[in-house]
């Protein structure tokens, strides 16, 4: 009994971080969220950023497609982002110029300073550029493209509440007659943005939606949205913003915090059962099934322990 209930609030912290990942890769949520923490886009319209989100690919898609968000370029350092896609600045819109990551985290406290891991994040986007599509060849630095990677804090210590703090290398001149262009040096940006708990009435950015979306309950949530903050709620996107307000009343009645919604605990509530492989083969199997991903994938959301997956990956290829 303990083993399916831990199986089931896996399962629930899964899908709530699915959603909470759709719901960010909507284009009009991602433009209000860009306008503030891009400074390329800070005096565009909505809709003129949506236009130079993706623009290397065609089609009127109302969600990004993304880049591959699986980085393996260095072994036993495999990196996972949230979203990962491109973008063109306003007077290019046919060019990509910027790589765009967006994280949600949710724990305060991950065991190591959250600002180093994003500035390590950034920099393999960065090197990862080296012989990519829209990347440079050979010694071409001078095409690197910028990369912003912007984490969206949730829950984290009030005195950060409603603050957003950016990090960018600065050019100084201590000595001598060194310049540099701006161009040369400005190709990495780390955003830390730190919604609040409680969203004021006045409040109609990116913070106020931020936390209508996510840190609130309530009915009605599609509505607000299209009313105070002029995003097209379609279908699809209410039945989204519906389950996950259902998702976040489970977690309080049930009293799991959002912060066990991250990559750790979806580690620990598999590691309490350690040794126990039906359990583990439920999960995955589950998962598995329900994100129509196979079932390597699931085991890397669930970051189940190397040595553990080959007896998993044999029972589940006996039981098909």
């Amino acid at each position: 009994e303990e083993n399916r209930t831990d199986q089931r609030k896996t399962r629930e912290m899964l899908h709530y971080d699915e959603i909470c990942k759709h719901l960010l890769s909507y284009k009009p949520i991602l433009a209000r969220i860009l306008k503030e923490c891009v400074e390329e886009y800070h005096d565009l319209s909505y809709e003129a950023i949506q236009a130079c989100i993706e623009p290397d690919l065609k089609g009127a898609h109302m969600h990004i497609i993304g880049r591959n968000t699986e980085d393996l370029t260095i072994p036993e350092a495999k990196i996972l982002y949230d979203l990962l896609f491109t973008a063109a600045l306003p007077k290019q819109k046919e060019q990509v110029a910027l790589f765009i990551n967006i994280e949600a985290q949710n724990r305060d406290d991950p065991s190591y300073p959250l600002l180093k891991r994003a500035l390590y994040d950034g920099s393999r986007l960065l090197a990862g550029q080296k012989g990519e599509q829209h990347g440079f060849e050979h010694s071409s630095y001078g095409e690197i493209k910028k990369v912003y990677t912007i984490w969206l804090c949730f829950g984290h210590a009030k005195k950060k509440a409603d603050v957003i703090n950016r990090y960018r290398i600065e050019e100084k001149q201590e000595r001598g007659n060194w310049k540099s262009e701006k161009a040369d040096y400005d190709v990495l940006e780390v955003v830390m943005v730190y919604p609040g708990e409680e969203r004021r009435e006045e409040e109609n950015g990116m913070m106020g939606l931020l936390k209508e979306l996510f840190c609130e309950g309530g009915e009605e949530k599609g509505k607000r949205l299209e009313e105070k903050y002029g995003i097209l709620m379609t279908k699809e996107m209410e039945k989204e913003v519906d389950r996950m307000c259902n998702l976040s009343q489970i977690f309080v009645d049930k009293g799991i915090a959002m912060g066990e919604v991250s990559g750790m605990e979806k580690g620990l509530v598999l590691g309490e059962s350690k040794g126990k492989e039906e359990s583990n083969v439920a999960c995955v199997r589950s998962l598995s099934k329900h994100l129509s991903i196979r079932y390597e994938e699931a085991m890397d959301l669930l970051e189940i322990e190397e040595a553990l997956r080959p007896s998993i990956l044999r029972l589940l290829t006996e039981e098909a």
